[in-house]
């Protein structure tokens, strides 16, 4: 059993990743310390160091030079220009973001230049990042063909050209693309992608919205952007985003899809079942007097199990006076479910399983270990991680990396701690490199909410 505590802050600490020592226009100074102040939580505390280095001053910096290969741009149309930043950000921060690029477009820009300097100081997560936005900048500028193909030279430049193509190629998923564009490519795929459709092929399914409504869902480290590939319009964070358009989502903020509304647990719940084919689970007791008793493990009398992932499993363990769909639940039986659907136990009572995933959420994950497979790893990186080992939330301070060896005969095995910022306990007793585990211990992790 794996159990984190605390909770994390509600707010992403980057807006565009972090930077080891960029060269920014010299208001970044300010806009940092401004960010910092904005996104402290409630007794005032400041986030992590790596706020101090913030990509977003680049970004706007490049983004300028783009702005500037066809002529001066007019003052009126930079709040079109900067498209999407927005609204993702406070009105102080945006004001600030505004100023900056009013300033940058009247400097000097060599892109060539900036791109070859950045290639020397930003990592490869910095540099996608930095690729990730800027195109969705210049795309919602309606770029010309030019500004695309320096877009090209410029990722070239900073080291990232194969990364840049599959990028373009992602994000424009869902659109009319020309057949004949020469920078399409299929390789591999930086971003992870959910689609969220009303038939398939999708990865969720919900039947309940339209034919002409579905997003697809991107992440990056603790970049979340959600693009509407439908024909109608969807609601983020309370403000209509046409079809077509980008939208940033923080944790704690929603989006609505006709009459389905999903959070951002919602989506990184989807995104961690996508990468690794884990989710969350629960046990239901249907008693005689119609009531249900949610449990995080079996117990005596259990009607069923119902699983989490990308969709939802109910599992009959017991024959059970409960229907899906018109099915009985009779045992043995398994249905694979919608999230809008909902159990009848005797005829009357209905209970949602969009209700039991937010309950299932709160015991936390469920981490299946297959009898073939006897080394595991943990991490809430998901780059550090193949399909299968055991993926836990990003939100934390510091990097987690954990192996875990099981021998089932014997119902023991070892934890060997690879990386951590603070201590883990097995039990009460602190672990900093490796210990011994026996059956039914537990695993605490720093900093994090409860994961089972």
């Amino acid at each position: 059993m794996i159990s984190q505590d605390s909770t994390p802050p509600t707010k992403p600490s980057d807006p565009a990743g972090s930077a080891s020592a960029p060269k920014a226009v010299q208001a970044g100074g300010f806009l940092r310390s401004l960010w910092q102040r904005l996104s402290g939580n409630g007794s005032g505390r400041k986030l992590e160091d790596k706020t101090k280095n913030t990509m977003l001053p680049v970004l706007i910096e490049v983004f300028a030079g783009f702005s500037k290969l066809d002529g001066e741009v007019d003052g009126e149309e930079i709040d079109s220009s900067l498209g999407y930043l927005r609204y993702d950000y406070p009105e102080a921060i945006y004001s600030e973001l505004r100023r900056l690029y009013s300033e940058a477009l009247n400097q000097e820009q060599d892109l060539n230049r900036r791109a070859k300097e950045l290639a020397r100081t930003l990592s490869v997560d910095q540099k996608i990042l930095l690729g990730v936005q800027l195109y969705l900048l210049i795309s919602h500028a309606q770029s010309n063909r030019r500004q695309m193909v320096e877009y090209y030279l410029f990722m070239t430049n900073l080291g990232i050209a194969a990364q840049a193509i599959d990028i373009v190629y992602q994000l424009n998923a869902g659109n009319e693309l020309s057949k004949d564009d020469q920078f399409i490519g299929k390789g591999t795929q930086p971003l992870e992608t959910v689609r969220i459709g009303s038939s398939k092929p999708c990865d969720v399914l919900l039947r309940s919205i339209s034919g002409n409504c579905s997003v697809i869902a991107f992440r990056y480290q603790n970049l979340v952007l959600l693009k509407n590939t439908g024909s109608v319009p969807i609601l983020v964070r309370s403000r209509r985003q046409p079809p077509g358009d980008f939208s940033r989502l923080y944790q704690g903020e929603r989006v609505v899809l006709e009459d389905v509304t999903l959070d951002y647990g919602d989506l990184v719940s989807y995104f961690n079942a996508k990468r690794t084919l884990t989710g969350t689970q629960l046990y239901l007791t249907l008693t005689d007097g119609g009531n249900a008793e949610i449990n995080e493990q079996r117990v005596r009398g259990t009607n069923l199990r119902i699983s989490f992932g990308l969709g939802v499993t109910i599992e009959a363990l017991r024959d059970t006076d409960a229907t899906l769909g018109g099915q009985k639940l009779n045992e043995g039986v398994v249905i694979d479910a919608s999230i809008e659907d909902s159990i009848v136990a005797q005829g009357e009572v209905e209970i949602s399983l969009r209700d039991l995933r937010r309950r299932a959420r709160e015991f936390g994950g469920q981490f299946r270990l297959e009898g073939s497979r006897n080394t595991y790893l943990v991490s809430n990186n998901p780059d550090l991680l193949e399909e299968g080992d055991i993926l836990l939330s990003q939100e934390t301070e510091g990097e987690i990396l954990l192996r875990i060896e099981c021998q089932y005969a014997q119902k023991t095995g070892a934890l060997e701690v690879l990386r951590s910022p603070r201590v883990i306990h097995v039990g009460n007793m602190p672990v900093r490199d490796r210990c011994l585990l026996s059956d039914g211990d537990t695993i605490t992790l720093p900093f994090l909410r409860p994961h089972h």
